[in-house]
């Protein structure tokens, strides 16, 4: 499931990825399924168009229409009332309005906990947060507020915070907040967590 389309790259990105390792490795390759199966979650309409006429046209898995299903919804309301439980094995949110601020009933700990009821058994959920990686600056706040909930709703143990670039001083970078029903060796050793 991906919250926030943006502009459809990272929707492209998973399933050029899913249908690389599909073949050898995902659990519905036994069943001659390659790719994996994308929900994406966007209450903009234009951009879905965007996301359908630019990226979803490759040879390798990125224009199969049967893989991927858009909705045109907001992101809160499709995870509080719409989406099936314990169906994704993965989510991720990548939800910002036009001023680059996730909306904030999508850090509070009301949310997070619906999130890991839909999540399967050690499922993942990844936020893509903006903020400093050390120090003062915008989104700190919003990056701390968040973590906070979402080890409220999935336990301590079970989130963890990665930076994903160099440090540069004045400058926002890309955080992950990794949450998972379970944070097992496999998990963290996939997001780099150990």
């Amino acid at each position: 499931l991906l919250l926030g389309l943006g502009g459809g790259s990272m929707v492209a990105g998973l399933q050029h990825k899913c249908f690389n390792r599909s073949t050898r490795r995902h659990r519905r390759a036994a069943a001659g399924v390659q790719g994996c199966v994308i929900t994406a979650v966007e209450v903009d309409p234009a951009v879905v168009g965007i996301a359908k006429r630019f990226f979803m046209s490759g040879t390798d898995g990125t224009g199969d229409e049967e893989l991927t299903r858009f909705i045109v919804a907001d992101a809160a309301d499709f995870v509080m009332q719409q989406a099936p439980l314990g169906g994704y094995d993965v989510i991720v949110n990548d939800v910002y309005d036009r001023h680059g601020v996730m909306p904030p009933r999508l850090k509070d700990a009301m949310f997070y906990g619906q999130v890991r009821r839909l999540l399967s058994a050690g499922g993942v959920y990844v936020v893509n947060a903006v903020a400093p990686a050390w120090g003062p600056g915008n989104g700190r706040g919003d990056l701390s507020v968040a973590v906070a909930a979402m080890r409220e709703a999935f336990g301590p143990g079970n989130v963890e915070v990665r930076r994903t670039g160099p440090f540069v001083p004045g400058f926002p970078q890309n955080q992950l907040v990794v949450g998972t029903r379970r944070m097992d060796k496999r998990a963290a050793d996939y997001f780099n967590l150990a």
